[in-house]
């Protein structure tokens, strides 16, 4: 259990660090599912302002923020499992 709740996912943040990607240091357990959950709820809670189909930052306002705070190539938590933000896939 604490191999797979702690010594994996630092790991992982270990590795994914070295290879150039930025994040939130790891949170036990939770990761950034807080946070996601808090944004998605401020988000949701006010109304569209207009008519547009440009729907990424109002379904996936975290991962808007994560591009805003680390760039284009980052990660996040889901639990104690990273996510990738890839924008430039020939970097890899």
């Amino acid at each position: 259990m604490v191999k797979t709740l702690w010594l994996n996912p630092k790991r992982l943040e270990r590795v994914l660090r070295e290879q150039g990607l930025q994040a939130n240091p790891y949170k036990f357990w939770v990761g950034d599912l807080k946070e996601i959950v808090k944004m998605d709820e401020e988000t949701n809670s006010k109304p569209m302002m207009s008519l547009s189909h440009d729907l990424f930052p109002r379904l996936f306002s975290f991962v808007l923020h994560m591009l805003h705070k680390y760039g284009k190539n980052s990660f996040l938590g889901y639990g104690p499992t990273p996510g990738l933000i890839i924008t430039s896939p020939e970097l890899f």
